[in-house]
Protein backbone atom coordinates (compact mmCIF):
# COMPACT_ATOMS: atom_id res chain seq x y z
CA UNK A 1 0.00 0.00 0.00
CA UNK A 2 2.68 2.40 0.70
CA UNK A 3 4.04 1.69 -3.01
CA UNK A 4 0.93 2.77 -4.44
CA UNK A 5 0.51 6.42 -2.52
CA UNK A 6 4.04 6.68 -3.37
CA UNK A 7 3.65 5.87 -7.17
CA UNK A 8 0.20 8.17 -7.09
CA UNK A 9 2.37 10.95 -5.39
CA UNK A 10 4.81 10.96 -7.79
CA UNK A 11 2.93 10.18 -10.33
CA UNK A 12 1.19 13.59 -10.08
CA UNK A 13 3.93 15.43 -9.71
CA UNK A 14 5.49 14.06 -13.11
CA UNK A 15 2.24 14.71 -14.66
CA UNK A 16 2.71 18.29 -13.41
CA UNK A 17 5.69 18.89 -14.73
CA UNK A 18 4.59 17.68 -18.31
CA UNK A 19 1.69 19.78 -18.23
CA UNK A 20 3.76 23.23 -17.35
CA UNK A 21 6.47 21.85 -20.37
CA UNK A 22 2.60 20.97 -22.57
CA UNK A 23 1.30 24.74 -21.94
CA UNK A 24 4.59 26.18 -22.29
CA UNK A 25 5.13 24.10 -25.33
CA UNK A 26 2.01 24.58 -27.30
CA UNK A 27 -0.48 26.35 -25.41
CA UNK A 28 -3.20 24.30 -26.97
CA UNK A 29 -4.94 21.22 -27.12
CA UNK A 30 -3.59 18.78 -24.92
CA UNK A 31 -1.34 21.31 -23.09
CA UNK A 32 -4.41 23.21 -22.00
CA UNK A 33 -6.22 20.50 -20.44
CA UNK A 34 -3.21 19.05 -18.50
CA UNK A 35 -2.75 23.03 -17.51
CA UNK A 36 -5.98 22.90 -16.00
CA UNK A 37 -5.68 19.86 -13.94
CA UNK A 38 -2.07 21.22 -12.82
CA UNK A 39 -4.08 24.30 -11.51
CA UNK A 40 -6.80 21.52 -9.49
CA UNK A 41 -3.78 20.28 -7.62
CA UNK A 42 -1.96 23.64 -6.98
CA UNK A 43 -4.99 25.66 -6.25
CA UNK A 44 -7.22 23.63 -4.18
CA UNK A 45 -4.99 22.51 -1.54
CA UNK A 46 -3.61 26.40 -1.27
CA UNK A 47 -6.86 27.72 -1.38
CA UNK A 48 -8.10 24.78 1.75
CA UNK A 49 -4.79 25.80 3.97
CA UNK A 50 -5.05 29.46 3.26
CA UNK A 51 -9.03 29.67 4.23
CA UNK A 52 -8.31 27.31 7.23
CA UNK A 53 -5.98 29.30 8.44
CA UNK A 54 -8.62 32.65 7.76
CA UNK A 55 -11.15 30.39 10.10
CA UNK A 56 -8.65 29.66 12.62
CA UNK A 57 -7.57 32.97 13.13
CA UNK A 58 -10.86 34.11 13.39
CA UNK A 59 -12.17 31.45 16.02
CA UNK A 60 -9.31 31.60 18.47
CA UNK A 61 -10.01 33.59 22.16
CA UNK A 62 -6.34 33.88 24.09
CA UNK A 63 -7.29 31.68 27.35
CA UNK A 64 -4.08 33.17 29.50
CA UNK A 65 -6.50 32.88 33.02
CA UNK A 66 -8.60 29.36 32.56
CA UNK A 67 -9.31 28.19 36.57
CA UNK A 68 -7.91 25.63 37.51
CA UNK A 69 -10.18 22.35 38.44
CA UNK A 70 -8.49 21.01 41.50
CA UNK A 71 -9.36 17.70 42.86
CA UNK A 72 -9.38 16.56 46.57
CA UNK A 73 -7.28 13.40 45.64
CA UNK A 74 -3.95 14.09 43.49
CA UNK A 75 -3.17 11.14 41.58
CA UNK A 76 0.74 9.95 41.17
CA UNK A 77 2.30 11.70 38.61
CA UNK A 78 6.06 10.66 36.95
CA UNK A 79 7.56 14.15 35.16
CA UNK A 80 9.66 12.43 32.12
CA UNK A 81 12.51 14.72 30.53
CA UNK A 82 14.71 13.12 28.13
CA UNK A 83 17.33 14.87 27.54
CA UNK A 84 20.90 14.88 25.55
CA UNK A 85 23.97 17.25 26.68
CA UNK A 86 21.59 20.13 26.59
CA UNK A 87 22.55 22.06 29.67
CA UNK A 88 19.26 24.00 29.75
CA UNK A 89 18.38 21.15 32.21
CA UNK A 90 19.72 22.86 34.80
CA UNK A 91 17.99 26.19 34.21
CA UNK A 92 14.43 24.24 33.66
CA UNK A 93 14.42 21.56 36.28
CA UNK A 94 14.48 23.95 39.48
CA UNK A 95 10.88 25.44 37.87
CA UNK A 96 9.79 22.12 36.81
CA UNK A 97 10.16 21.43 40.92
CA UNK A 98 8.25 24.39 41.39
CA UNK A 99 4.90 23.28 40.06
CA UNK A 100 2.80 23.43 42.85
CA UNK A 101 1.20 19.37 42.51
CA UNK A 102 1.93 17.89 45.71
CA UNK A 103 1.96 14.20 44.45
CA UNK A 104 4.76 14.09 41.70
CA UNK A 105 8.28 13.12 40.91
CA UNK A 106 11.24 13.83 38.03
CA UNK A 107 12.76 11.17 36.06
CA UNK A 108 15.12 12.33 33.82
CA UNK A 109 16.71 10.41 30.97
CA UNK A 110 19.98 11.14 29.70
CA UNK A 111 21.25 9.87 26.09
CA UNK A 112 24.29 12.18 26.76
CA UNK A 113 27.92 11.20 25.80
CA UNK A 114 29.65 13.94 27.97
CA UNK A 115 31.25 12.51 31.55
CA UNK A 116 31.31 16.35 32.80
CA UNK A 117 27.36 16.53 31.61
CA UNK A 118 26.57 13.40 33.13
CA UNK A 119 28.49 13.93 36.16
CA UNK A 120 26.58 17.22 37.13
CA UNK A 121 23.68 15.67 36.11
CA UNK A 122 23.74 12.86 38.64
CA UNK A 123 24.47 15.70 41.41
CA UNK A 124 20.59 16.89 40.85
CA UNK A 125 19.29 13.43 41.88
CA UNK A 126 17.37 13.70 45.60
CA UNK A 127 14.20 11.76 46.50
CA UNK A 128 11.91 13.51 43.69
CA UNK A 129 14.98 13.43 41.42
CA UNK A 130 15.74 10.03 39.36
CA UNK A 131 18.23 10.29 36.54
CA UNK A 132 19.05 7.03 34.33
CA UNK A 133 22.08 7.08 31.63
CA UNK A 134 21.53 4.91 28.47
CA UNK A 135 24.02 3.42 27.59
CA UNK A 136 23.06 2.26 24.47
CA UNK A 137 20.95 5.35 22.67
CA UNK A 138 18.72 3.52 20.36
CA UNK A 139 15.11 4.97 19.25
CA UNK A 140 16.20 8.44 20.07
CA UNK A 141 13.85 10.44 21.76
CA UNK A 142 10.95 8.16 21.74
CA UNK A 143 13.55 5.47 22.79
CA UNK A 144 14.54 7.42 25.66
CA UNK A 145 11.02 7.85 26.56
CA UNK A 146 10.01 4.56 26.85
CA UNK A 147 13.60 3.80 29.06
CA UNK A 148 11.73 5.95 31.16
CA UNK A 149 8.99 3.96 31.15
CA UNK A 150 10.35 0.61 31.37
CA UNK A 151 12.19 1.81 34.75
CA UNK A 152 8.90 2.71 36.70
CA UNK A 153 7.99 -0.66 35.34
CA UNK A 154 10.60 -2.64 36.61
CA UNK A 155 11.06 -0.80 39.53
CA UNK A 156 7.24 -0.77 40.71
CA UNK A 157 7.12 3.08 40.57
CA UNK A 158 4.02 2.99 37.96
CA UNK A 159 2.06 6.27 38.47
CA UNK A 160 -1.57 6.97 36.98
CA UNK A 161 -0.30 9.88 34.88
CA UNK A 162 3.21 10.49 32.94
CA UNK A 163 4.16 14.37 32.10
CA UNK A 164 6.54 14.56 29.44
CA UNK A 165 8.99 17.80 28.99
CA UNK A 166 11.90 18.92 26.74
CA UNK A 167 15.07 19.37 28.40
CA UNK A 168 14.70 23.46 28.37
CA UNK A 169 11.37 23.38 29.64
CA UNK A 170 9.58 25.87 32.62
CA UNK A 171 6.81 24.58 32.89
CA UNK A 172 4.16 27.29 35.19
CA UNK A 173 3.43 26.56 38.54
CA UNK A 174 -0.08 24.96 37.79
CA UNK A 175 0.34 23.01 34.84
CA UNK A 176 0.06 19.27 36.11
CA UNK A 177 -2.55 20.47 38.87
CA UNK A 178 -4.29 21.59 35.81
CA UNK A 179 -3.63 18.70 33.61
CA UNK A 180 -4.19 16.13 36.08
CA UNK A 181 -7.81 17.57 36.50
CA UNK A 182 -8.90 17.50 32.93
CA UNK A 183 -7.44 13.97 33.06
CA UNK A 184 -9.51 12.78 35.62
CA UNK A 185 -12.51 14.69 34.84
CA UNK A 186 -12.45 14.17 31.03
CA UNK A 187 -11.03 10.23 30.95
CA UNK A 188 -9.29 11.05 27.93
CA UNK A 189 -5.64 9.76 27.57
CA UNK A 190 -3.94 12.15 25.97
CA UNK A 191 -3.57 16.07 27.90
CA UNK A 192 -1.58 18.35 25.87
CA UNK A 193 -0.16 21.87 26.03
CA UNK A 194 2.26 24.46 23.97
CA UNK A 195 6.14 25.69 24.32
CA UNK A 196 5.56 29.57 24.17
CA UNK A 197 9.23 30.60 23.28
CA UNK A 198 9.72 33.22 25.25
CA UNK A 199 13.24 33.20 27.03
CA UNK A 200 16.15 34.32 24.65
CA UNK A 201 14.16 35.95 22.05
CA UNK A 202 16.03 39.19 21.98
CA UNK A 203 16.28 39.56 18.37
CA UNK A 204 14.06 39.30 15.12
CA UNK A 205 14.84 35.47 15.12
CA UNK A 206 13.61 35.00 18.44
CA UNK A 207 10.76 37.20 18.38
CA UNK A 208 9.98 35.24 15.07
CA UNK A 209 10.30 32.07 16.85
CA UNK A 210 8.68 32.95 19.53
CA UNK A 211 5.11 34.19 17.14
CA UNK A 212 5.80 31.13 15.17
CA UNK A 213 4.87 29.06 18.31
CA UNK A 214 1.66 31.41 19.20
CA UNK A 215 0.60 30.69 15.75
CA UNK A 216 0.66 26.77 16.56
CA UNK A 217 -1.28 27.49 19.33
CA UNK A 218 -4.16 29.73 17.55
CA UNK A 219 -3.89 26.11 15.25
CA UNK A 220 -3.92 23.81 17.71
CA UNK A 221 -6.60 25.78 19.99
CA UNK A 222 -9.02 26.43 16.97
CA UNK A 223 -8.92 22.76 16.24
CA UNK A 224 -10.29 22.02 18.85
CA UNK A 225 -12.94 23.83 18.90
CA UNK A 226 -14.10 22.91 15.77
CA UNK A 227 -13.30 19.30 15.90
CA UNK A 228 -10.01 19.30 13.65
CA UNK A 229 -7.84 16.94 15.52
CA UNK A 230 -5.33 19.03 17.45
CA UNK A 231 -2.21 16.47 17.95
CA UNK A 232 0.88 16.48 20.83
CA UNK A 233 2.70 19.05 19.40
CA UNK A 234 6.22 18.32 20.80
CA UNK A 235 6.32 17.70 24.50
CA UNK A 236 4.56 19.85 27.62
CA UNK A 237 1.98 16.78 27.71
CA UNK A 238 0.30 14.74 30.70
CA UNK A 239 -0.64 11.25 29.22
CA UNK A 240 -2.78 7.94 31.11
CA UNK A 241 0.15 5.66 32.03
CA UNK A 242 -1.40 2.78 31.64
CA UNK A 243 -2.30 3.88 27.93
CA UNK A 244 1.09 5.01 27.23
CA UNK A 245 2.88 1.87 28.83
CA UNK A 246 0.27 -0.25 25.62
CA UNK A 247 0.75 2.18 23.04
CA UNK A 248 4.74 3.24 23.47
CA UNK A 249 6.46 5.89 21.18
CA UNK A 250 7.46 4.33 18.00
CA UNK A 251 11.37 3.65 18.46
CA UNK A 252 11.53 4.29 14.59
CA UNK A 253 10.05 7.31 14.12
CA UNK A 254 11.86 10.81 13.83
CA UNK A 255 8.32 12.58 14.96
CA UNK A 256 7.31 10.77 17.55
CA UNK A 257 4.74 13.53 18.96
CA UNK A 258 3.25 13.22 15.68
CA UNK A 259 3.28 9.40 15.21
CA UNK A 260 2.04 8.91 18.28
CA UNK A 261 -0.97 11.13 17.87
CA UNK A 262 -2.07 9.54 14.68
CA UNK A 263 -2.01 5.98 16.53
CA UNK A 264 -3.98 7.54 19.14
CA UNK A 265 -6.66 8.46 16.62
CA UNK A 266 -6.94 5.59 15.15
CA UNK A 267 -7.02 3.73 18.07
CA UNK A 268 -9.06 5.60 20.10
CA UNK A 269 -11.11 7.60 17.61
CA UNK A 270 -12.33 11.32 17.30
CA UNK A 271 -11.26 12.71 20.54
CA UNK A 272 -8.19 11.32 22.43
CA UNK A 273 -6.29 14.24 23.01
CA UNK A 274 -6.99 17.52 24.49
CA UNK A 275 -5.60 20.82 24.13
CA UNK A 276 -5.40 23.55 26.86
CA UNK A 277 -4.05 26.82 25.57
CA UNK A 278 -3.27 27.40 29.18
CA UNK A 279 -1.26 24.51 30.18
CA UNK A 280 2.48 26.17 29.28
CA UNK A 281 5.65 25.30 29.41
CA UNK A 282 8.04 28.20 28.27
CA UNK A 283 11.03 27.30 26.18
CA UNK A 284 14.38 28.44 25.21
CA UNK A 285 15.02 30.02 20.87
CA UNK A 286 17.52 27.52 19.43
CA UNK A 287 20.68 29.46 19.08
CA UNK A 288 20.33 30.36 15.20
CA UNK A 289 19.64 29.03 11.84
CA UNK A 290 22.02 26.53 12.19
CA UNK A 291 20.25 24.78 14.64
CA UNK A 292 17.08 26.25 13.78
CA UNK A 293 16.90 24.35 9.59
CA UNK A 294 18.25 21.07 10.76
CA UNK A 295 14.98 20.81 13.04
CA UNK A 296 12.76 22.05 10.32
CA UNK A 297 13.70 19.39 8.36
CA UNK A 298 13.53 16.70 10.96
CA UNK A 299 10.00 18.10 11.74
CA UNK A 300 8.63 17.97 8.23
CA UNK A 301 9.93 15.35 6.99
CA UNK A 302 8.56 13.61 10.12
CA UNK A 303 5.43 14.84 9.86
CA UNK A 304 5.29 13.81 5.75
CA UNK A 305 6.44 10.45 6.69
CA UNK A 306 3.88 9.59 9.60
CA UNK A 307 0.91 10.87 7.28
CA UNK A 308 2.70 8.61 4.04
CA UNK A 309 2.75 5.53 6.64
CA UNK A 310 -0.76 6.13 8.18
CA UNK A 311 -2.47 7.49 4.97
CA UNK A 312 -4.83 4.59 3.91
CA UNK A 313 -5.12 3.92 7.59
CA UNK A 314 -6.50 7.50 8.41
CA UNK A 315 -8.49 7.34 5.08
CA UNK A 316 -10.38 4.39 5.57
CA UNK A 317 -11.36 4.35 9.67
CA UNK A 318 -14.86 4.33 10.95
CA UNK A 319 -13.96 5.45 13.86
CA UNK A 320 -12.95 9.11 12.57
CA UNK A 321 -15.07 11.75 11.39
CA UNK A 322 -14.56 13.74 8.42
CA UNK A 323 -13.62 16.78 10.33
CA UNK A 324 -10.94 14.91 12.14
CA UNK A 325 -9.48 13.65 8.91
CA UNK A 326 -8.98 16.93 7.65
CA UNK A 327 -7.34 18.00 10.70
CA UNK A 328 -4.74 15.33 10.73
CA UNK A 329 -4.12 16.21 6.69
CA UNK A 330 -4.05 19.99 7.53
CA UNK A 331 -1.48 18.91 10.06
CA UNK A 332 0.63 16.38 8.40
CA UNK A 333 0.44 18.04 5.15
CA UNK A 334 1.62 21.65 6.83
CA UNK A 335 5.01 21.65 4.93
CA UNK A 336 4.13 20.02 1.80
CA UNK A 337 2.33 23.44 1.24
CA UNK A 338 5.56 24.13 -0.11
CA UNK A 339 5.89 22.04 -2.88
CA UNK A 340 2.85 23.97 -4.42
CA UNK A 341 4.60 27.08 -3.68
CA UNK A 342 7.31 26.17 -5.81
CA UNK A 343 5.91 25.28 -8.16
CA UNK A 344 3.11 28.00 -8.88
CA UNK A 345 6.23 30.55 -8.37
CA UNK A 346 8.08 28.44 -11.35
CA UNK A 347 4.47 29.16 -13.22
CA UNK A 348 4.79 32.54 -12.93
CA UNK A 349 8.39 32.66 -14.03
CA UNK A 350 6.99 30.53 -16.98
CA UNK A 351 4.32 32.93 -17.92
CA UNK A 352 5.82 35.72 -17.64
CA UNK A 353 8.27 34.11 -20.02
CA UNK A 354 5.16 32.66 -22.56
CA UNK A 355 3.40 36.01 -22.42
CA UNK A 356 0.29 34.74 -21.30
CA UNK A 357 -1.08 37.21 -18.31
CA UNK A 358 -4.24 35.22 -17.68
CA UNK A 359 -2.99 32.70 -16.13
CA UNK A 360 -0.70 34.74 -14.49
CA UNK A 361 -3.28 36.19 -12.80
CA UNK A 362 -4.54 32.84 -11.88
CA UNK A 363 -1.10 31.70 -10.06
CA UNK A 364 -0.62 35.37 -8.45
CA UNK A 365 -4.17 35.35 -7.16
CA UNK A 366 -3.32 32.00 -5.36
CA UNK A 367 0.10 32.99 -3.71
CA UNK A 368 -1.68 36.89 -2.91
CA UNK A 369 -4.79 34.19 -1.02
CA UNK A 370 -2.35 32.34 0.45
CA UNK A 371 -0.74 34.88 2.20
CA UNK A 372 -3.83 36.52 3.49
CA UNK A 373 -4.65 33.25 5.41
CA UNK A 374 -0.58 33.20 6.21
CA UNK A 375 -0.20 36.89 7.41
CA UNK A 376 -3.53 37.38 9.32
CA UNK A 377 -2.30 34.27 11.72
CA UNK A 378 1.01 35.90 11.83
CA UNK A 379 -0.58 39.46 12.88
CA UNK A 380 -2.95 37.79 15.00
CA UNK A 381 0.27 36.29 16.84
CA UNK A 382 1.93 39.43 17.13
CA UNK A 383 -1.19 40.76 18.40
CA UNK A 384 -1.56 38.65 21.60
CA UNK A 385 2.05 38.74 22.32
CA UNK A 386 1.70 42.42 21.85
CA UNK A 387 4.31 43.71 20.51
CA UNK A 388 5.06 47.18 20.04
CA UNK A 389 4.14 48.60 16.19
CA UNK A 390 8.24 48.72 14.97
CA UNK A 391 8.55 44.62 16.75
CA UNK A 392 5.28 43.54 14.39
CA UNK A 393 6.85 45.16 11.22
CA UNK A 394 10.19 43.59 11.47
CA UNK A 395 8.35 40.31 12.06
CA UNK A 396 6.55 40.61 9.48
CA UNK A 397 9.25 41.34 6.93
CA UNK A 398 11.67 38.62 8.12
CA UNK A 399 8.91 36.39 8.76
CA UNK A 400 8.19 36.37 4.91
CA UNK A 401 12.21 36.45 3.96
CA UNK A 402 12.35 33.52 5.80
CA UNK A 403 8.77 32.15 4.39
CA UNK A 404 10.53 32.16 0.81
CA UNK A 405 13.94 31.44 2.08
CA UNK A 406 12.99 28.19 3.54
CA UNK A 407 10.95 27.09 0.66
CA UNK A 408 13.68 24.63 -0.59
CA UNK A 409 14.33 23.24 2.75
CA UNK A 410 10.60 22.35 3.48
CA UNK A 411 10.79 21.22 -0.57
CA UNK A 412 13.75 18.85 0.43
CA UNK A 413 12.18 17.81 3.51
CA UNK A 414 8.69 17.12 1.83
CA UNK A 415 10.56 14.58 -0.48
CA UNK A 416 12.66 12.96 2.05
CA UNK A 417 9.17 12.47 3.91
CA UNK A 418 7.48 11.14 0.86
CA UNK A 419 10.39 8.60 0.03
CA UNK A 420 12.22 7.61 3.19
CA UNK A 421 11.36 5.96 6.30
CA UNK A 422 14.49 7.01 8.39
CA UNK A 423 15.81 10.40 8.72
CA UNK A 424 18.80 12.13 10.26
CA UNK A 425 18.62 13.16 13.65
CA UNK A 426 19.37 15.94 15.62
CA UNK A 427 19.21 17.54 18.76
CA UNK A 428 18.68 21.11 18.41
CA UNK A 429 20.55 23.35 20.64
CA UNK A 430 19.12 26.32 22.45
CA UNK A 431 20.16 29.44 23.40
CA UNK A 432 21.89 30.83 26.75
CA UNK A 433 19.20 31.41 29.25
CA UNK A 434 19.12 34.66 30.79
CA UNK A 435 18.08 34.81 34.15
CA UNK A 436 13.98 35.10 33.56
CA UNK A 437 11.47 33.78 35.77
CA UNK A 438 9.78 32.00 32.82
CA UNK A 439 6.69 30.83 34.90
CA UNK A 440 5.93 34.66 35.46
CA UNK A 441 6.06 35.10 31.64
CA UNK A 442 3.11 32.95 30.99
CA UNK A 443 1.13 33.74 33.93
Amino acid sequence: MKRRVLALTLAILAFSLIGVFAYLKSGEGMGIVLWIILCAFISIPLIAYATIQIIFSGVYRDRKHLPSMNHSDSPSVIVIIPTRNDPSIFDALPDVLMMDYTNFKVCVVDDSDNINFLENLKKLESDRVSVLHREKRVGRKGGAINYGLDWLRQSSREPEFVAIFDADHHPTPDFLTKAVSIAVETGKPIIVGWQPHEIADNDVFGKLIRVSWRATAIDFDSQAKLGFAPIFGGSAGLFDYGWLSKVRFNEKAFSEDWDISIRAYLREGNHPIIFRDDLRAVGVVPEGLKEYIPQQIRWAEGAIAALRQNFWAIITSPKLSIRTKIGLFYDGLQWAQSLLIVISLLLIWGWFTSGSLVPLGVSIGLIVYYEVGWVSRLLLATQIERFTLRSTVSVFLFAHLMLYAMLPVYFYATLRGWLLDIGPWHVTKKRKEEKLQAKELSL
